[in-house]
Formats: structure tokens, sequence, C-alpha cells
């Protein structure tokens, strides 16, 4: 698991329709509006790393496209992103088994930056 902090620039057909930061689990960009093509160049990224990437249709909005930001169907995207920040978490979990065959689970998160 990591949290990631983006500046993201999203433009299609030389429009600009996403300009923000955003930071979010990867795996849960899209709760962020962050289209998968671009959380999974993210996966290769080193902290403070620029590029412009590309986003198929397929891995952007579709065939459906974006009418609430005039984004066609089956439209190709490009993003200009910088990753800012990453915080990898290890996340431990492990059972107690007492001598009644009960057991209790506990999480433990360790931050690694």
């Amino acid at each position: 698991m990591c949290d990631v902090a983006v500046h993201l620039v999203g433009m299609c057909d030389g429009h600009v329709f996403d300009d923000r930061d955003v930071t979010f689990v990867m795996g849960c960009g899209s709760e962020e509006g962050i289209m998968p093509g671009v959380e999974i160049a993210l996966r290769k990224f080193r902290r403070g790393e620029k590029s412009r990437l590309k986003v198929s249709a397929s891995y952007g909005y579709g065939s459906e496209g974006c009418a609430a930001m005039n984004i066609g169907p089956g439209a190709e995207l490009t993003y200009e992103v910088e990753m800012r920040h990453f915080v990898r978490v290890i996340i431990f979990f492990y059972l107690l088994i007492c001598k009644d065959c009960c057991y209790a689970g506990e999480m433990v998160v360790i931050s690694c930056q």
C-alpha cells in the first residue's frame, strides 16, 4: 500500500479539464477521480519525477467520454504529472491464539518513507 501526493494537469484536444494537487492511496485512485492509466503509470514513478502521459480511451473515459468535462467518446487524454511525495505503508496482521482456541487479531501499520 502506498499513499501518494501528485500534481496533475489533464488535457484533451488542447483544453485543460483537470489541474490539481491530490493525495490518494494507490489502488483507490478512482475515488479521487484518477484515471486508471495515470494510476498504472504512477507505480513506476520516483519522488520528484515529472512526466507527460498519453492515456488511451480504454484507460481514461472510455467509449462514453465525459460530457461534464467536454471529453468526447473514445478521446485520448494527455496528463502532465509530478510525483510530489509518497509513503509506503507496510501492514502486518497477526493472530494471537489462546489456550481456549480463542483468537484476537491485531493490525500493526509501519510507515516507511
